[in-house]
């Protein structure tokens, strides 16, 4: 099934801010998810010094349908009680409603189908929720016209789901695809900044772990710990 990769790569973050932001990126990305009724096997957030890295596996391509029932005015209620329900939920006619019979007696309800989105719809829209709503200690703003704050400048923001760049609609003054003002996401993901090759193109997490690992960059806090360990014997 299908995987989301998030990179929100950065000038360099104290490890202690970094730490607390990944474990609240994670929370709200669940939140999101489970709000929007898309089910996952798990989602996990690796930090290092220069980026938050968010991965959701096995998501679903789309949303379940859901049915929406709503309960009205009971029968023989007054007319601009009635009125009030149709305009409410687009009946032309309150004959459009069910009728159903309760234990205080017949009430009027309007029963709604509401077909699921594609994920890849759905996606970009919890993903800017959560970045935008994510707290730091300290943060600051470095784009002119925005009210968009982080702890440091971003430089670049990776959004694949699919194996393919998420579509983002503008917010608050930002561009077509902009996740923030000046910043539109991209399927594009470099390792270390003086050590590392050129940006790789990352589809899944296999090519994104692999691509920061030939870069210079260890993304599993495991693999970091049993090199460190291993140098300093």
């Amino acid at each position: 099934m299908p995987e989301l990769v998030l990179e929100l790569r950065s000038e360099e973050i104290p490890a202690r801010m970094q730490a607390g932001a990944a474990a609240e990126l994670q929370r709200l990305m669940e939140r999101g998810l489970d709000k929007a009724g898309l089910t996952y096997d798990s989602v996990v957030c690796f930090p290092t010094c220069r980026r938050l890295a968010l991965m959701a596996f096995n998501l679903p391509e789309r949303q379940p349908d859901v049915t929406e029932e709503k309960k009205g005015p009971k029968v023989g209620a007054p007319e601009q009680a009635v009125q009030g329900f149709m305009k409410a939920n687009g009946l032309s006619d309150i004959s459009e409603a069910e009728l159903r019979d309760t234990d205080k007696g017949q009430f009027y309800f309007v029963v709604r189908k509401i077909a699921g989105r594609p994920t890849a719809e759905v996606l970009p829209e919890l993903l800017q929720e959560a970045i935008w709503s994510l707290p730091w200690p300290k943060s600051m703003r470095w784009a002119e016209g925005s009210a968009f704050r982080w702890v440091r400048p971003l430089k670049s923001i990776l959004a694949v789901f699919d194996g393919k760049t998420l579509d983002f609609a503008p917010r608050e003054g930002g561009g077509k695809g902009e996740v923030v003002h000046g910043l539109a996401a991209t399927d594009q993901a470099s390792g270390h900044p003086f050590m590392g090759r050129k940006p790789f193109t990352v589809t899944d997490f296999e090519s994104y772990n692999r691509g920061l690992g030939e870069g210079y960059v260890l993304l599993l806090p495991g693999v970091r710990r049993e090199l460190i360990e291993k140098l300093a014997s």
